[in-house]
Protein backbone atom coordinates (compact mmCIF):
# COMPACT_ATOMS: atom_id res chain seq x y z
CA UNK A 1 0.00 0.00 0.00
CA UNK A 2 1.04 3.25 -0.89
CA UNK A 3 2.88 5.42 2.24
CA UNK A 4 0.42 7.61 4.23
CA UNK A 5 0.86 11.29 4.35
CA UNK A 6 0.19 13.62 6.88
CA UNK A 7 -1.23 17.12 7.42
CA UNK A 8 -2.85 17.05 11.01
CA UNK A 9 -1.74 15.63 14.09
CA UNK A 10 -4.99 14.62 14.35
CA UNK A 11 -5.23 12.30 11.78
CA UNK A 12 -1.63 10.54 12.64
CA UNK A 13 -2.63 10.20 15.97
CA UNK A 14 -6.34 8.29 15.34
CA UNK A 15 -3.93 6.44 12.81
CA UNK A 16 -1.37 5.85 16.20
CA UNK A 17 -4.22 4.76 18.12
CA UNK A 18 -5.73 2.08 15.63
CA UNK A 19 -2.65 0.50 14.96
CA UNK A 20 -1.91 0.10 19.32
CA UNK A 21 -5.80 -1.54 19.33
CA UNK A 22 -4.33 -3.79 16.31
CA UNK A 23 -1.61 -4.70 17.46
CA UNK A 24 -3.03 -5.34 20.94
CA UNK A 25 -5.92 -7.29 20.09
CA UNK A 26 -8.03 -4.76 22.12
CA UNK A 27 -11.25 -3.90 20.88
CA UNK A 28 -11.59 -0.79 18.73
CA UNK A 29 -13.80 2.38 20.06
CA UNK A 30 -15.50 5.28 18.20
CA UNK A 31 -12.68 7.22 18.66
CA UNK A 32 -10.87 5.73 15.89
CA UNK A 33 -13.34 6.50 13.32
CA UNK A 34 -14.13 10.00 12.63
CA UNK A 35 -16.76 9.52 9.91
CA UNK A 36 -18.29 6.64 11.85
CA UNK A 37 -18.31 9.30 14.77
CA UNK A 38 -19.71 12.05 12.54
CA UNK A 39 -22.69 9.89 11.12
CA UNK A 40 -23.38 8.75 14.71
CA UNK A 41 -24.03 11.89 15.89
CA UNK A 42 -27.68 11.87 16.22
CA UNK A 43 -27.27 8.56 17.89
CA UNK A 44 -25.43 10.12 20.57
CA UNK A 45 -27.66 12.63 20.68
CA UNK A 46 -30.58 10.24 21.18
CA UNK A 47 -28.76 8.69 24.21
CA UNK A 48 -27.09 11.75 25.57
CA UNK A 49 -29.30 11.79 28.77
CA UNK A 50 -29.94 8.58 29.39
CA UNK A 51 -26.30 6.93 29.34
CA UNK A 52 -23.95 9.43 27.55
CA UNK A 53 -23.44 12.71 29.95
CA UNK A 54 -23.53 10.74 32.92
CA UNK A 55 -21.18 7.90 31.80
CA UNK A 56 -18.82 11.24 30.74
CA UNK A 57 -19.46 12.95 34.01
CA UNK A 58 -18.08 10.31 35.65
CA UNK A 59 -15.01 9.70 33.49
CA UNK A 60 -14.08 12.89 33.86
CA UNK A 61 -13.39 12.44 37.65
CA UNK A 62 -13.64 16.71 38.38
CA UNK A 63 -10.89 17.12 35.80
CA UNK A 64 -11.12 20.99 34.96
CA UNK A 65 -10.20 20.26 31.21
CA UNK A 66 -12.49 17.41 30.59
CA UNK A 67 -15.50 18.92 32.34
CA UNK A 68 -15.17 21.98 30.16
CA UNK A 69 -15.08 19.92 26.64
CA UNK A 70 -18.25 17.69 28.26
CA UNK A 71 -19.70 21.26 28.64
CA UNK A 72 -19.64 21.92 25.46
CA UNK A 73 -20.47 18.70 23.95
CA UNK A 74 -23.65 19.40 26.25
CA UNK A 75 -24.51 22.66 24.65
CA UNK A 76 -24.12 21.23 20.85
CA UNK A 77 -26.35 18.68 22.22
CA UNK A 78 -28.60 21.40 23.74
CA UNK A 79 -28.53 22.93 20.30
CA UNK A 80 -29.21 20.17 18.08
CA UNK A 81 -32.60 19.35 19.92
CA UNK A 82 -33.66 22.74 18.71
CA UNK A 83 -32.62 22.54 15.45
CA UNK A 84 -29.21 23.10 14.99
CA UNK A 85 -27.86 21.38 11.82
CA UNK A 86 -24.10 21.82 13.37
CA UNK A 87 -22.59 18.06 14.14
CA UNK A 88 -19.59 19.24 16.34
CA UNK A 89 -17.76 15.54 15.25
CA UNK A 90 -17.44 17.38 11.92
CA UNK A 91 -14.70 19.62 13.38
CA UNK A 92 -11.46 17.84 13.95
CA UNK A 93 -10.84 19.88 17.05
CA UNK A 94 -13.76 19.25 18.77
CA UNK A 95 -13.06 15.81 18.12
CA UNK A 96 -9.59 15.40 19.49
CA UNK A 97 -10.90 16.99 22.59
CA UNK A 98 -13.80 14.75 23.15
CA UNK A 99 -12.03 11.27 22.48
CA UNK A 100 -11.42 10.66 25.48
CA UNK A 101 -14.76 10.41 26.09
CA UNK A 102 -15.42 8.31 22.76
CA UNK A 103 -12.97 5.90 23.58
CA UNK A 104 -15.65 4.94 26.63
CA UNK A 105 -17.67 3.69 23.33
CA UNK A 106 -16.83 0.68 22.05
CA UNK A 107 -17.75 -0.59 17.95
CA UNK A 108 -19.70 -3.54 19.42
CA UNK A 109 -21.72 -1.12 21.39
CA UNK A 110 -22.82 0.86 18.44
CA UNK A 111 -24.22 -2.33 16.59
CA UNK A 112 -22.60 -1.21 13.52
CA UNK A 113 -24.86 -1.77 10.43
CA UNK A 114 -22.97 -3.62 7.70
CA UNK A 115 -21.65 -0.92 5.75
CA UNK A 116 -19.95 0.55 9.12
CA UNK A 117 -18.77 -3.03 9.64
CA UNK A 118 -17.14 -3.06 6.29
CA UNK A 119 -15.50 0.70 6.72
CA UNK A 120 -13.64 -0.26 10.13
CA UNK A 121 -12.42 -4.05 8.54
CA UNK A 122 -11.08 -1.98 5.74
CA UNK A 123 -9.25 0.36 7.94
CA UNK A 124 -7.90 -2.06 10.00
CA UNK A 125 -7.03 -4.05 7.41
CA UNK A 126 -4.99 -1.02 6.09
CA UNK A 127 -3.31 -0.06 9.55
CA UNK A 128 -2.10 -3.74 10.09
CA UNK A 129 0.13 -3.33 6.48
CA UNK A 130 1.79 -0.38 8.33
CA UNK A 131 5.57 -1.22 8.20
CA UNK A 132 8.53 1.04 9.17
CA UNK A 133 8.10 3.10 6.29
CA UNK A 134 5.07 4.51 8.05
CA UNK A 135 5.72 5.38 11.25
CA UNK A 136 8.88 6.73 9.64
CA UNK A 137 6.33 9.19 7.98
CA UNK A 138 4.50 9.88 11.27
CA UNK A 139 8.28 10.95 12.91
CA UNK A 140 9.16 13.24 10.04
CA UNK A 141 5.89 14.66 10.24
CA UNK A 142 6.30 15.40 13.56
CA UNK A 143 9.21 16.42 13.15
CA UNK A 144 8.78 19.53 10.94
CA UNK A 145 5.91 20.40 13.14
CA UNK A 146 8.24 20.49 16.41
CA UNK A 147 10.74 22.50 14.48
CA UNK A 148 8.30 25.23 13.42
CA UNK A 149 7.00 25.56 16.60
CA UNK A 150 10.48 25.72 18.26
CA UNK A 151 11.11 28.53 15.68
CA UNK A 152 7.90 30.40 16.02
CA UNK A 153 8.16 30.90 19.83
CA UNK A 154 12.21 31.44 19.70
CA UNK A 155 13.80 28.59 20.92
CA UNK A 156 15.16 26.93 17.79
CA UNK A 157 18.76 25.80 18.39
CA UNK A 158 21.25 26.89 15.64
CA UNK A 159 23.22 23.59 15.70
CA UNK A 160 20.25 21.37 15.58
CA UNK A 161 19.42 22.97 12.67
CA UNK A 162 22.83 22.79 10.61
CA UNK A 163 22.42 19.23 11.78
CA UNK A 164 19.02 18.70 9.84
CA UNK A 165 20.42 21.24 7.34
CA UNK A 166 17.19 23.69 7.79
CA UNK A 167 17.08 26.60 7.94
CA UNK A 168 15.37 28.91 11.21
CA UNK A 169 12.12 30.65 10.74
CA UNK A 170 11.79 34.07 12.62
CA UNK A 171 10.35 34.22 16.05
CA UNK A 172 6.92 35.50 16.35
CA UNK A 173 5.96 35.53 19.99
CA UNK A 174 7.19 34.95 23.19
CA UNK A 175 6.36 31.55 24.15
CA UNK A 176 4.20 30.35 27.27
CA UNK A 177 4.17 27.23 29.56
CA UNK A 178 1.61 25.65 27.69
CA UNK A 179 3.86 25.92 24.68
CA UNK A 180 6.40 24.21 26.94
CA UNK A 181 3.95 21.31 27.82
CA UNK A 182 2.86 20.91 23.91
CA UNK A 183 6.57 20.60 22.77
CA UNK A 184 6.99 17.85 25.55
CA UNK A 185 4.10 16.00 24.60
CA UNK A 186 5.17 16.04 21.08
CA UNK A 187 8.99 14.83 21.85
CA UNK A 188 7.05 12.11 23.71
CA UNK A 189 5.15 11.20 20.71
CA UNK A 190 8.40 11.06 18.92
CA UNK A 191 10.15 8.64 21.21
CA UNK A 192 7.00 6.43 21.39
CA UNK A 193 6.62 6.08 17.29
CA UNK A 194 10.75 5.31 17.75
CA UNK A 195 10.09 2.88 19.90
CA UNK A 196 7.53 0.77 17.47
CA UNK A 197 10.25 1.29 14.80
CA UNK A 198 12.89 -0.24 17.00
CA UNK A 199 10.41 -3.28 17.37
CA UNK A 200 10.26 -3.55 13.74
CA UNK A 201 13.64 -3.92 13.56
CA UNK A 202 14.66 -6.30 16.27
CA UNK A 203 11.17 -8.21 15.22
CA UNK A 204 12.47 -10.92 12.45
CA UNK A 205 12.15 -14.07 12.20
CA UNK A 206 15.58 -15.60 11.91
CA UNK A 207 17.65 -15.03 15.45
CA UNK A 208 21.72 -14.17 15.36
CA UNK A 209 23.62 -17.49 15.70
CA UNK A 210 24.32 -17.69 18.84
CA UNK A 211 26.10 -20.78 18.73
CA UNK A 212 28.60 -19.74 16.22
CA UNK A 213 29.18 -16.84 18.44
CA UNK A 214 29.81 -18.59 21.47
CA UNK A 215 32.27 -21.05 19.94
CA UNK A 216 34.18 -18.03 18.25
CA UNK A 217 35.04 -17.33 22.34
CA UNK A 218 37.58 -20.28 21.83
CA UNK A 219 40.31 -20.47 19.43
CA UNK A 220 40.01 -23.05 16.61
CA UNK A 221 40.50 -26.99 17.45
CA UNK A 222 39.42 -26.62 21.20
CA UNK A 223 37.37 -29.04 23.15
CA UNK A 224 33.99 -29.75 22.71
CA UNK A 225 33.37 -27.52 25.99
CA UNK A 226 32.51 -24.28 24.57
CA UNK A 227 32.24 -21.00 25.92
CA UNK A 228 28.54 -20.04 26.16
CA UNK A 229 26.68 -17.59 27.98
CA UNK A 230 27.75 -18.84 31.46
CA UNK A 231 31.27 -18.65 30.67
CA UNK A 232 31.20 -14.64 29.67
CA UNK A 233 32.26 -12.01 32.58
CA UNK A 234 29.72 -9.16 32.72
CA UNK A 235 28.69 -5.94 34.41
CA UNK A 236 25.10 -4.82 34.55
CA UNK A 237 23.93 -1.28 33.56
CA UNK A 238 20.88 0.21 33.33
CA UNK A 239 18.73 -0.56 29.60
CA UNK A 240 19.40 2.85 27.34
CA UNK A 241 18.09 3.88 23.93
CA UNK A 242 18.44 0.53 22.46
CA UNK A 243 20.61 -2.75 22.06
CA UNK A 244 22.37 -1.41 19.32
CA UNK A 245 23.32 1.99 20.21
CA UNK A 246 24.58 0.03 23.95
CA UNK A 247 26.70 -1.96 21.89
CA UNK A 248 28.67 0.78 19.99
CA UNK A 249 28.66 2.45 23.69
CA UNK A 250 29.80 -0.04 25.47
CA UNK A 251 31.50 -2.85 22.86
CA UNK A 252 32.57 -0.43 20.17
CA UNK A 253 30.48 -1.44 17.09
CA UNK A 254 26.96 -1.29 16.76
CA UNK A 255 26.73 -4.73 14.54
CA UNK A 256 27.78 -6.54 18.31
CA UNK A 257 24.48 -6.47 19.53
CA UNK A 258 23.87 -9.95 19.49
CA UNK A 259 26.38 -10.50 21.64
CA UNK A 260 24.12 -8.57 24.41
CA UNK A 261 20.90 -10.54 22.76
CA UNK A 262 23.15 -13.50 23.69
CA UNK A 263 24.75 -12.81 27.46
CA UNK A 264 20.88 -11.93 28.01
CA UNK A 265 18.97 -14.32 27.01
CA UNK A 266 16.75 -12.40 25.49
CA UNK A 267 14.68 -13.76 22.47
CA UNK A 268 12.81 -11.98 19.14
CA UNK A 269 11.70 -9.24 19.83
CA UNK A 270 14.37 -8.53 22.28
CA UNK A 271 13.39 -5.08 23.37
CA UNK A 272 9.54 -4.60 24.21
CA UNK A 273 9.23 -0.80 25.46
CA UNK A 274 5.75 -0.40 25.61
CA UNK A 275 4.09 -3.82 26.50
CA UNK A 276 0.47 -4.62 26.05
CA UNK A 277 -1.63 -3.35 28.24
CA UNK A 278 -4.71 -5.57 30.53
CA UNK A 279 -7.68 -3.95 31.78
CA UNK A 280 -8.70 -4.56 35.11
CA UNK A 281 -12.08 -6.50 35.74
CA UNK A 282 -12.83 -4.68 38.60
CA UNK A 283 -11.54 -1.96 40.98
CA UNK A 284 -8.11 -3.73 42.53
CA UNK A 285 -8.05 -3.74 46.20
CA UNK A 286 -5.12 -3.94 48.95
CA UNK A 287 -2.58 -5.76 46.62
CA UNK A 288 -4.46 -7.44 44.60
CA UNK A 289 -5.65 -6.91 40.69
CA UNK A 290 -8.56 -9.03 38.87
CA UNK A 291 -7.35 -9.78 35.11
CA UNK A 292 -10.12 -11.97 32.77
CA UNK A 293 -8.44 -15.43 32.60
CA UNK A 294 -8.11 -15.46 28.60
CA UNK A 295 -4.78 -13.01 29.74
CA UNK A 296 -3.39 -15.78 32.13
CA UNK A 297 -0.72 -17.00 29.50
CA UNK A 298 1.04 -13.48 29.44
CA UNK A 299 1.55 -13.45 33.18
CA UNK A 300 4.54 -15.27 35.32
CA UNK A 301 5.37 -15.21 39.08
CA UNK A 302 8.54 -13.22 39.21
CA UNK A 303 7.88 -11.06 36.71
CA UNK A 304 7.67 -7.56 36.23
CA UNK A 305 4.94 -5.71 35.01
CA UNK A 306 3.58 -1.78 35.50
CA UNK A 307 0.29 -0.92 37.00
CA UNK A 308 -1.72 2.41 36.35
CA UNK A 309 -4.55 4.06 35.38
CA UNK A 310 -5.64 7.59 33.48
CA UNK A 311 -5.21 9.27 36.88
CA UNK A 312 -2.85 6.96 38.53
CA UNK A 313 0.76 7.09 37.41
CA UNK A 314 2.51 3.87 36.15
CA UNK A 315 4.76 2.15 38.91
CA UNK A 316 6.78 -1.43 38.05
CA UNK A 317 5.46 -4.24 40.76
CA UNK A 318 6.15 -7.68 40.59
CA UNK A 319 4.22 -10.85 40.44
CA UNK A 320 4.08 -12.87 43.69
CA UNK A 321 1.04 -15.28 43.50
CA UNK A 322 -1.47 -16.23 40.53
CA UNK A 323 -4.55 -17.38 41.91
CA UNK A 324 -7.71 -18.58 39.81
CA UNK A 325 -10.81 -17.28 40.48
CA UNK A 326 -12.45 -20.21 38.82
CA UNK A 327 -15.15 -17.53 37.82
CA UNK A 328 -13.56 -16.47 34.37
CA UNK A 329 -10.82 -14.18 35.99
CA UNK A 330 -7.87 -14.60 37.89
CA UNK A 331 -6.17 -12.42 40.64
CA UNK A 332 -2.69 -11.09 40.50
CA UNK A 333 -0.76 -10.66 44.13
CA UNK A 334 1.77 -7.53 43.44
CA UNK A 335 4.81 -6.67 45.54
CA UNK A 336 5.36 -3.46 47.16
CA UNK A 337 2.02 -1.66 49.14
CA UNK A 338 -1.13 -2.51 49.78
CA UNK A 339 -2.56 0.57 48.03
CA UNK A 340 -3.85 -0.83 44.91
CA UNK A 341 -7.46 -0.20 45.81
CA UNK A 342 -6.62 3.47 43.36
CA UNK A 343 -6.76 1.33 40.02
CA UNK A 344 -10.65 2.12 39.62
CA UNK A 345 -12.46 0.68 36.56
CA UNK A 346 -13.85 4.05 35.38
CA UNK A 347 -10.55 5.18 35.45
CA UNK A 348 -9.04 2.68 33.30
CA UNK A 349 -6.89 0.74 35.14
CA UNK A 350 -4.78 -1.62 33.67
CA UNK A 351 -2.18 -4.09 33.97
CA UNK A 352 1.26 -3.05 31.31
CA UNK A 353 2.79 -6.90 31.11
CA UNK A 354 5.83 -7.53 28.81
CA UNK A 355 6.93 -10.09 26.16
CA UNK A 356 8.98 -12.47 28.42
CA UNK A 357 13.05 -12.77 28.13
CA UNK A 358 12.85 -9.46 26.62
CA UNK A 359 14.72 -5.88 27.56
CA UNK A 360 11.92 -3.49 28.95
CA UNK A 361 12.47 0.20 29.69
CA UNK A 362 13.42 -0.82 33.14
CA UNK A 363 15.48 -3.32 32.64
CA UNK A 364 19.35 -3.58 33.73
CA UNK A 365 21.54 -5.21 30.38
CA UNK A 366 24.78 -7.48 31.03
CA UNK A 367 27.54 -6.42 29.28
CA UNK A 368 29.98 -8.62 28.00
CA UNK A 369 33.86 -7.98 28.78
CA UNK A 370 35.55 -9.24 26.13
CA UNK A 371 38.61 -9.06 27.62
CA UNK A 372 38.57 -11.39 30.04
CA UNK A 373 37.36 -14.82 28.28
CA UNK A 374 38.01 -18.06 29.56
CA UNK A 375 41.31 -19.17 29.50
CA UNK A 376 41.72 -21.07 25.78
CA UNK A 377 44.69 -23.29 26.63
CA UNK A 378 42.22 -26.49 28.32
CA UNK A 379 43.53 -29.88 27.08
CA UNK A 380 40.45 -31.27 24.96
CA UNK A 381 38.81 -34.04 27.35
CA UNK A 382 39.02 -37.40 25.96
CA UNK A 383 34.91 -39.23 25.92
CA UNK A 384 36.15 -41.09 29.08
CA UNK A 385 37.02 -38.03 31.15
CA UNK A 386 33.85 -36.57 29.63
CA UNK A 387 31.96 -39.19 31.02
CA UNK A 388 33.84 -38.66 34.81
CA UNK A 389 33.46 -34.65 34.67
CA UNK A 390 29.75 -35.90 34.07
CA UNK A 391 29.67 -38.04 37.37
CA UNK A 392 31.79 -35.42 39.30
CA UNK A 393 29.14 -32.52 38.53
CA UNK A 394 26.60 -34.67 39.59
CA UNK A 395 28.81 -35.06 42.77
CA UNK A 396 29.49 -30.98 43.32
CA UNK A 397 25.24 -30.96 43.85
CA UNK A 398 22.62 -28.72 43.44
CA UNK A 399 22.36 -25.09 45.03
CA UNK A 400 19.43 -22.88 45.10
CA UNK A 401 20.00 -20.31 41.91
CA UNK A 402 21.13 -16.78 42.75
CA UNK A 403 21.43 -13.58 40.67
CA UNK A 404 24.56 -12.57 39.06
CA UNK A 405 24.17 -9.19 39.42
CA UNK A 406 22.99 -9.18 43.48
CA UNK A 407 23.39 -12.36 44.61
CA UNK A 408 19.13 -12.74 45.46
CA UNK A 409 17.12 -16.01 45.29
CA UNK A 410 15.94 -16.17 41.65
CA UNK A 411 12.49 -17.80 41.46
CA UNK A 412 11.76 -19.79 39.01
CA UNK A 413 8.25 -19.34 36.63
CA UNK A 414 6.11 -21.72 38.46
CA UNK A 415 6.83 -19.53 41.99
CA UNK A 416 9.54 -21.74 43.20
CA UNK A 417 13.23 -21.48 44.05
CA UNK A 418 14.71 -21.50 40.83
CA UNK A 419 17.94 -24.39 41.32
CA UNK A 420 21.16 -24.34 39.66
CA UNK A 421 23.42 -27.51 38.77
CA UNK A 422 26.39 -28.67 36.60
CA UNK A 423 29.37 -26.33 35.44
CA UNK A 424 26.43 -23.22 36.06
CA UNK A 425 26.58 -24.13 39.69
CA UNK A 426 30.19 -25.15 39.76
CA UNK A 427 30.40 -21.26 38.07
CA UNK A 428 27.77 -20.03 40.73
CA UNK A 429 30.15 -21.97 44.04
CA UNK A 430 33.24 -20.16 42.45
CA UNK A 431 31.65 -16.30 42.13
CA UNK A 432 29.86 -16.79 45.70
CA UNK A 433 33.26 -17.76 47.56
CA UNK A 434 35.14 -14.94 45.94
CA UNK A 435 31.93 -12.12 46.80
CA UNK A 436 31.82 -13.26 50.22
CA UNK A 437 33.93 -11.87 53.23
CA UNK A 438 36.01 -14.17 55.52
CA UNK A 439 34.16 -14.78 58.53
CA UNK A 440 31.16 -13.20 57.64
CA UNK A 441 29.11 -16.19 57.50
CA UNK A 442 28.10 -17.16 61.55
CA UNK A 443 27.92 -20.97 60.54
CA UNK A 444 30.68 -21.36 58.43
CA UNK A 445 33.80 -19.04 59.17
CA UNK A 446 36.14 -20.65 57.26
CA UNK A 447 34.34 -19.70 54.31
CA UNK A 448 35.11 -16.77 51.82
CA UNK A 449 37.95 -14.21 51.15
CA UNK A 450 39.99 -12.85 54.22
CA UNK A 451 40.27 -10.09 52.17
CA UNK A 452 37.29 -9.14 49.88
CA UNK A 453 38.24 -8.81 46.02
CA UNK A 454 36.17 -6.12 45.37
CA UNK A 455 39.11 -3.31 46.08
CA UNK A 456 42.38 -2.65 44.54
CA UNK A 457 45.39 -3.40 46.39
CA UNK A 458 47.91 -1.10 45.52
CA UNK A 459 51.38 -2.15 44.47
CA UNK A 460 52.86 -3.33 40.93
CA UNK A 461 52.37 -7.43 42.38
CA UNK A 462 49.29 -6.35 43.53
CA UNK A 463 47.24 -9.17 40.80
CA UNK A 464 49.56 -11.65 42.00
CA UNK A 465 48.77 -11.20 45.58
CA UNK A 466 45.08 -11.29 44.32
CA UNK A 467 45.67 -14.72 42.73
CA UNK A 468 46.96 -15.78 45.99
CA UNK A 469 44.08 -15.07 48.05
CA UNK A 470 41.77 -16.63 45.64
CA UNK A 471 43.52 -19.41 45.09
CA UNK A 472 44.20 -20.26 48.53
CA UNK A 473 40.45 -19.55 49.66
CA UNK A 474 39.06 -21.90 47.11
CA UNK A 475 41.06 -24.46 47.76
CA UNK A 476 39.75 -24.88 51.12
CA UNK A 477 36.50 -25.60 49.98
CA UNK A 478 36.55 -29.81 48.90
CA UNK A 479 34.66 -29.45 46.10
CA UNK A 480 37.64 -28.00 43.98
CA UNK A 481 40.60 -29.71 43.84
CA UNK A 482 42.56 -26.87 41.76
CA UNK A 483 42.29 -23.59 40.82
CA UNK A 484 44.83 -21.09 38.48
CA UNK A 485 44.18 -17.29 38.15
CA UNK A 486 45.06 -15.59 35.02
CA UNK A 487 43.92 -12.36 33.34
CA UNK A 488 43.24 -10.48 36.29
CA UNK A 489 43.17 -6.74 35.44
CA UNK A 490 42.20 -3.71 37.55
CA UNK A 491 40.34 -0.94 36.81
CA UNK A 492 40.38 2.82 37.25
CA UNK A 493 37.16 2.59 39.19
CA UNK A 494 38.73 -0.60 41.38
CA UNK A 495 36.55 -3.43 39.66
CA UNK A 496 38.96 -6.49 38.86
CA UNK A 497 38.04 -8.93 36.13
CA UNK A 498 40.13 -12.23 36.05
CA UNK A 499 40.14 -15.71 34.29
CA UNK A 500 39.95 -19.20 35.75
CA UNK A 501 40.50 -22.86 35.41
CA UNK A 502 39.71 -24.94 37.83
CA UNK A 503 38.77 -28.54 38.27
CA UNK A 504 36.50 -30.58 40.64
CA UNK A 505 36.53 -33.73 42.78
CA UNK A 506 36.31 -36.56 40.78
CA UNK A 507 37.38 -35.15 37.64
CA UNK A 508 41.15 -33.84 36.21
CA UNK A 509 38.94 -31.57 33.43
CA UNK A 510 39.49 -28.47 33.35
CA UNK A 511 36.77 -26.32 33.67
CA UNK A 512 37.21 -22.32 32.07
CA UNK A 513 35.11 -19.62 33.90
CA UNK A 514 35.60 -15.74 34.18
CA UNK A 515 34.22 -12.47 36.44
CA UNK A 516 34.25 -9.06 37.03
CA UNK A 517 34.03 -8.17 40.71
Amino acid sequence: MPIKTYTDKTSLLIDLKLWLSWKQGSDPNLSLFPIIASNRWTWVVANWESQFYNQFLEFSNGDEYLLEVLQILDNHVFAWNEGSQVNPFNDMTIFSDAAEFLEQISVAALAPIPSETQFIGEEIRNISEFDQANFQQMLNFLRTQRDIAFDFIGLGDPLYDNFRNRNQSPKQRDFFVLDLFQLNDAIEMEKFIQGIMLDFKYNKNISPNLLAFANQQLADGDSDIRAEDIFNSFFTVPFEQSLEQMATDYLGDQSRWFELVTVNDLKSPYVDLYGVKSLLTENASGNSVRVPITEQAKFQVGASLKIGSRIAPEEIRQVEVIRDNNDGTFSLFLSGKQDLAKLKLIHLAYIRVYQPETITDFSFVKIPVSAVAPNRNIPEPTIGELKRLDKALLAFGVDVARDDRFGDLVISTTGDLAIQYGIANVRQAARSLINTELGSLPLHRNYGLPETAGFALEGADSAARISTIIETAMKRDPRFTSVTISDIVISAEGRISMSLAVSIAGSSQLIPLAFVV
